[in-house]
């Protein structure tokens, strides 16, 4: 996305947004691919090799769409709207099947609620995605962008904005504790996610400087 950062997003608080949620849907997406990695080298330990290979393919589109995403690159934009909406729809066939077909491991109100969690993350990456609205920076009222922007610019708002989105891989946890019966699966991906986090938000705030210096 960098020729769209330059030519759709003249202003600050423009720019700001798309950055903004480019790399948060970045780390989302990133932190899901560390997720898939830990299932699929799980389903490998249990000899569920069938299982194994579905977690690895999905691991290795989402994280594509990932890095490209945090690299800014406009062309993955129409594949991750695919992923998302993927994604997105597997997450209701999980929910749907342990609230109305009573399968148990979905059934377990902490595994509904993670699972609705990232569902929503998946929706706000595929509008994201899909919209030109979002893609150009120009949505929303001018007093809204302003005052959102001011936030992401700032590194300690900006922090915890990053941080916060933790929450909605806190599912990913849960899962994973339920295949592994061990606190430490769930606690080891955290600290990956976390790492994640860190380095997503530095790339942020290096785009950020970037932007702010005059051209030569």
């Amino acid at each position: 996305m960098r020729e769209a950062l330059a030519l759709r997003s003249p202003r600050p608080q423009d720019f700001v947004m798309l950055s903004a949620n480019a790399h948060l849907v970045a780390t989302f997406l990133l932190n899901i691919f560390a997720f898939l990695t830990a299932v699929g080298m799980f389903f490998m330990k249990s000899n569920n090799y069938a299982g194994a290979l579905a977690a690895f393919v999905a691991a290795a589109l989402i994280s594509l769409v990932g890095w490209r995403t945090l690299a800014r690159d406009q062309s993955v934009r129409m594949f991750g709207l695919i992923i998302c909406i993927g994604g997105l729809l597997a997450l209701a066939a999980m929910i749907g099947s342990g609230q109305f077909l009573g399968v148990s491991f979905f059934a377990d109100p902490t595994v509904q609620n993670g699972s609705l969690m990232m569902a929503i993350y998946f929706m706000i990456s595929a509008m994201f995605f899909g919209s030109d609205q979002y893609a150009k920076g120009s949505w929303g009222p001018e007093w809204a962008k302003k005052m959102i922007a001011r936030q992401a610019n700032s590194p300690w708002m900006s922090a915890l904005t990053f941080l916060g989105s933790m929450i909605f891989v806190s599912g990913t946890w849960i899962i994973l504790y339920r295949l592994t019966d061990s606190m430490a699966a769930p606690l080891a991906l955290a600290g990956v996610q976390l790492l994640v986090v860190g380095y997503c938000f530095v790339q942020y705030r290096k785009a950020l400087a970037a932007k702010s210096q005059p051209a030569a």
